[in-house]
């Protein structure tokens, strides 16, 4: 029960035992002010990743960010409602869930806990590097180009299309990501010489040698200079490189781990 004091002069003093707070709060324990839990669901599993999402807990929450944890354990702090847990095992049960935090500081209760079991590594494909690189239609500030699937459909998951306009092909960047066996690249600069080639992935962003490189320069509307060449190929065995990547460089958006254009 609470008590109070009266003192001589008429001031009231709350003499509630706080304790059972103070412990609470020495132990580390949160506030959990934010009303509503979170779901949580997982999806894509694979055998080495798993996708994981959830709505807001309440939109009056204000919520700034989210902690997601594996096994008990934190893994990342970010503001996003979608995270692609990259780094699993096959064959290995894992639990999840996720904890909002507010813009004063408060979290949330915790999500439900997901239980995930990444399923057997299947046998990797090798990736042949895409073939005959080609334009197949052009204008004065766009082109259109298509290869060959060098897999015959087998185990690629899509292509990555990277440019250049130096030369050698040294210094590319990402222009983009089809599932198709065609791309278009727009807002070329006339009487400039672009060079692009492609890298196939699987589902495990496991990457293909690159192709051949195919150069081509925009001169006037529908016609074109086109010739092909064979660049250096990315190398995954953490060798010294010599040459630049723009715009990443990293699985993420395409480029095989630890690979550039090597010199030869």
């Amino acid at each position: 029960s609470n008590e109070v004091t009266i003192t001589p002069t008429g001031e009231v003093v709350d003499e509630t035992d706080t304790s059972a707070t103070n412990d609470q709060t020495s132990t580390g324990a949160l506030p959990h002010n934010i009303a509503d839990s979170i779901e949580l669901t997982v999806s894509n599993v694979s055998p080495k990743r798993a996708t994981l999402s959830w709505k807001p807990p309440d939109e009056d929450a204000n919520v700034e960010q989210y902690i997601v944890y594996r096994d008990g354990v934190e893994i990342v702090t970010q503001s996003d409602t979608e995270f692609k847990d990259k780094g699993l095992k096959p064959e290995t049960t894992y639990t999840f869930s996720v904890v909002a935090i507010d813009d004063t500081g408060s979290f949330s209760y915790s999500s439900n806990e997901v239980n995930v079991t990444t399923i057997a590594q299947e046998e990797i494909i090798e990736l042949g590097k895409p073939v005959n690189l080609r334009v197949t239609s052009s204008q004065i500030n766009e082109v259109t180009f298509e290869w060959d699937d060098p897999n015959d459909g087998l185990g690629i998951a899509g292509y990555n299309v990277f440019q250049s306009t130096s030369d050698p092909f040294t210094t590319i960047k990402f222009v983009g990501k089809t599932k198709k066996t065609q791309f278009t690249i727009e807002g070329l600069t006339p009487d400039t010489t672009y060079r692009w080639n492609v890298v196939a992935f699987d589902a495990e962003e496991n990457f293909s040698p690159f192709s051949d490189e195919i150069s081509v320069k925009p001169i006037e509307l529908g016609v074109i200079d086109q010739a092909t060449e064979t660049p250096s190929s990315p190398t995954n065995d953490g060798s010294t490189t010599t040459d630049t990547i723009e715009d990443g460089g990293n699985a993420s958006i395409g480029i095989p781990k630890r690979a550039t254009v090597k010199n030869v």
